[in-house]
């Protein structure tokens, strides 16, 4: 049986209910094609998004809204081969949905 994830489209709109992202650092784990990704980074100060998938990372990069190239950095990689980025502030929230 196929899982449809998020058939309703509201998965960011409930995210964004219990926490404020405003001018936040966030670190979105398992961002797959960038749908949460794009919403959350609205008002957000940056997201950097990884997932393994490298495919879904090229669609994620190719749906990024203009107005928003600067303010996300999706990376091909798992969790467990992610490196923090140096020189750079620390995260204020780490996100995972839909990615266990």
């Amino acid at each position: 049986m196929p899982v449809i994830a998020d058939p309703e489209g509201i998965s960011a709109e409930i995210i964004q209910e219990f926490y404020d992202f405003t001018d936040c650092r966030v670190l979105e784990i398992g961002c797959g094609k960038g749908r949460i990704t794009i919403a959350i980074a609205e008002n957000s100060q940056h997201v950097t998004a990884i997932d393994p998938s490298e495919e879904d990372i090229q669609t994620a990069v190719q749906n990024i809204p203009t107005h928003l190239k600067d303010k996300i950095n999706f990376i091909a990689s798992s969790i467990d081969d992610f490196e923090l980025p140096t020189g750079r502030p620390k995260f204020d929230i780490a996100l995972f949905t839909w990615s266990l």
